[in-house]
């Protein structure tokens, strides 16, 4: 009997952690998907919902929506209470629709729907994304 007890708790202690890691550190407001924006100009990440004091990264990534590739974090420790975060788009970030911002760092995680970076005004800009050095 005593052993029952101990595999209901473990198991009601597992089913818990797998919900509360599921949940989003924050509901993103902005961008939504399929917005589109251009390198040089700014982006504005907005959300509501804090679960989190600070988000612990913004990470810009790109790539199937199941299998994200990170290329760069674009901030550190940012205030969650804030509501927003603005970035100046490198004029330099390559032409893209697969482009994601994940906020947070595994496993409490938020993430954009995907959206476009178009070229620069006035300047080329290759298919491929940048990569960080």
């Amino acid at each position: 009997m005593m052993m029952i007890k101990y595999v209901l708790f473990a198991l009601v202690a597992l089913f818990n952690c797998l919900v509360y890691a599921q949940q989003p550190i924050v509901s993103i407001t902005a961008p939504l998907q399929n917005a589109s924006f251009t390198a040089g100009g700014k982006l504005v990440v907005s959300w509501i919902n804090p679960q989190v004091d600070s988000i612990s990264q913004i990470q810009l990534s790109h790539g199937s929506p199941q299998a994200l590739q990170p290329i760069t974090v674009i901030a550190n420790n940012v205030d969650a209470k804030s509501g927003s975060y603005s970035w100046d788009i490198p004029s330099n970030l390559t032409t893209g629709n697969d482009y994601a911002l994940v906020l947070g760092t595994s496993p409490n995680l938020a993430y954009t729907g995907q959206f476009t970076i178009k070229g620069a005004e006035g300047g080329s800009a290759s298919s491929a994304p940048a990569q960080s050095a």
